[in-house]
């Protein structure tokens, strides 16, 4: 959703980060855990790598599903993901 300058009907502003669409995921958690383990050279434990979701910009939903803006999924590797549905 791009919106237009007044006075100037031809430049296109940017999509504004809070009007960004809002994803539900469902997170693989072995390979986002592992992933997150090798990068910090260390074990994590499942509550580590929640906090780094919140930290990160992510809601937690339920279970294993997560709400996060579409521009912010890019933190998370697809094989980190098993499902994206519009939140």
């Amino acid at each position: 959703m791009c919106g237009r300058v007044q006075g100037d009907p031809h430049r296109e502003l940017a999509p504004r980060a809070d009007m960004a669409n809002k994803l539900r995921i469902r997170i693989n958690w072995p390979r986002l855990l592992a992933n997150m383990s090798k990068q910090e050279g260390r074990a994590m434990s499942r509550e580590e790598v929640r906090q780094w979701l919140v930290d990160a910009g992510f809601t937690h939903d339920e279970d294993d599903y997560w709400i996060v803006k579409e521009p912010d999924l890019g933190q998370l590797e697809p094989s980190e993901v098993i499902s994206v549905e519009d939140a």
